[in-house]
């Protein structure tokens, strides 16, 4: 419980325009290895199969590592709490236009793509529908 009112605390101070995120220069390949590699024995653990894609060459970019770490461990997380043995987990590292860009995504169960009428999605097992939507994220 004390997590959760922290995380909220957290989320509720990036809505603020006076909270500043404490950027420093990192070596994003590296980080976004071994981030990945803390998860590895869960990934094992639930029979999931990872497959990489991230340069040895450093890539230097200016990003709060505390709040990107939220982030991918969140979208991590989310893919091995949300889908069964056997998935294929994604991970991805590339510079593109001046950019890192961090993929993450995974063959699992998928999210139906909602129309605009409806409430936001929920996770749910695949159906029939081959219609499924994910996430990337540019830093």
């Amino acid at each position: 419980m004390a997590n959760l009112i922290k995380d909220l605390f957290e989320l509720a101070k990036l809505d603020d325009k006076h909270t500043e995120l404490n950027k420093e220069k990192v070596n994003i390949t590296k980080w976004f290895q071994q981030l990945v590699v803390e998860f590895y024995p869960e990934i094992e653990e639930r029979g999931f199969e990872l497959e990489v894609h991230i340069p040895e060459e450093p890539l230097l970019v200016k990003m709060d590592e505390v709040h990107m770490s939220r982030v991918i461990t969140n979208l991590i997380s989310n893919t091995l709490r949300y889908n069964p043995a056997g998935t294929a987990l994604y991970v991805s590292c590339e510079h593109k236009e001046g950019k890192a860009i961090l993929w993450i995504g995974d063959d699992g169960a998928g999210v139906d793509v909602p129309t605009l009428s409806e409430s936001p999605p929920t996770p749910q097992p695949a159906r029939s529908s081959d219609w499924f939507c994910g996430c990337s994220l540019a830093v």
